[in-house]
């Protein structure tokens, strides 16, 4: 049986609700700190499942054996690795701009 790329994304959205039902009833809670601690569960467990559906369905990944499933690994932390090191580069970008404020450039509205 083979799944070709529509559904997989079927699939991961499905678990995307059902994960979203399951924190839907456990935002029942009355703490607020119970509710920041599913948020931030919940924020990665969405991360995690949509950053592994796309390394899965854009790689040929063999899950049926050992090696496809080390082979699936090194891709998916190679490609978190890359995402992580975008982000530094992108973040170090903003922080060397001149963000001070020029008065020869304000309109004067």
């Amino acid at each position: 049986m083979t799944c070709d790329y529509g559904d997989k994304m079927a699939l991961m959205w499905i678990w995307i609700g059902v994960i979203l039902l399951v924190l839907i009833v456990l935002f029942k809670f009355k703490e607020v700190r119970h509710k920041l601690g599913l948020v931030i569960v919940a924020v990665f467990i969405i991360f995690l499942l949509i950053s592994v559906t796309q390394v899965y369905t854009s790689n040929e990944v063999d899950l049926t054996t050992f090696d496809g499933v080390v082979y699936a690994a090194k891709v998916y932390f190679n490609w978190l690795g890359g995402v992580f090191h975008n982000v530094i580069k992108v973040s170090n970008y903003a922080i060397h701009q001149d963000w001070d404020y020029n008065s020869s450039n304000y309109t004067g509205k």
